[in-house]
């Protein structure tokens, strides 16, 4: 396979595996390796989570994790009238949630092959150089909906097979 420039990935399941911790830290250790030499060989690691704290899912890993993204893309926090406003007028999808948290904020989460679009027109890459990685074969069929994009569905029980 041709090597790909833009490596995105999925956080639970695909960089954090959840279950035994034994298993995870054995993953881990398979793991940060190899994302390091494909940043050492100059591809751009991106993280795109529904997770609304991806920041300590990754304090939680062995391994410095964070430091090998350029970016990381999860839900947005709005107040109650830019959710109205967006519900009413942009947003008509059921992916635009109430959290039970705290009732005067909504969380936005845009669907992955939106996003992946925006991340692809942002750093200039044809989707024949990129890569996603996710656990949940509704995003990767959703992402395959960009013609020439590599998606690799994760078996969540055992992570991204390096």
């Amino acid at each position: 396979m041709e090597e790909k420039l833009l490596h995105i990935f999925d956080l639970d399941d695909v960089i954090r595996l959840g279950g035994l911790s034994e298993k995870r830290t054995e993953y881990e250790s398979r793991l940060y390796p190899w994302m390091c030499n494909l940043r050492d060989k100059g591809c751009i690691l991106i993280l795109v989570t529904h997770n609304l704290n991806p920041d300590k899912f990754l304090a939680d890993l062995s391994k410095d994790f964070k430091s090998l993204f350029v970016e990381i893309y999860s839900p947005v926090k709005i107040s109650y009238t830019q959710y109205r406003c967006l519900r009413e007028n942009v947003i008509k999808t059921p992916n635009t949630y109430r959290t039970f948290e705290d009732f005067h904020f909504y969380y936005v989460q845009t669907p992955k092959d939106l996003t992946i679009r925006c991340i692809l027109r942002k750093y200039n890459i044809k989707p024949r150089q990129a890569i996603f990685y996710d656990d949940y074969d509704f995003n990767i069929n959703a992402v395959k909906k960009i013609s020439g994009i590599s998606t690799v569905l994760v078996d969540p029980n055992v992570g991204i097979n390096i």
